[in-house]
């Protein structure tokens, strides 16, 4: 059996980079992926994918807008208090797509 994926998609907001006391950073990202379908308004939908990237991996440079590729793997955790699953992707290769796009006003 494999756990393996690959995403495509910009980010959702600026990363957030948080270190533990052991030394070791972890930045957490939401990624926005847009489906491949519309809905029955005739738009199409997006998904918001949350993903931790580790300490192997530069993510210092990543700013809401930019598109990234992801490979990494599905993880799961369950919420005691609520009692539901979370899933979320734990990347082990982050690739620079390009840069985030500009709005209107930035232009």
């Amino acid at each position: 059996m494999m756990n393996q994926l690959c995403l495509i998609g910009r980010l959702a907001s600026d990363p957030i980079i948080t270190e533990n006391e052991n030394g070791i950073k972890t930045t957490e990202i939401t990624m926005v992926i847009p489906r491949s379908f519309k809905n029955k308004d005739g738009e199409y939908d997006n998904d918001f994918i949350n993903c931790v990237v580790f300490n192997g991996i530069d993510s210092s440079m990543l700013e809401k807008g930019m598109l990234l590729g992801i490979k990494g793997r599905l993880s799961s955790t369950k919420d005691k208090d609520a009692g539901t699953l979370q899933m979320k992707v734990l990347a082990e290769k982050l690739t620079l797509l390009s840069t985030r796009q500009k709005t209107e006003m930035e232009r």
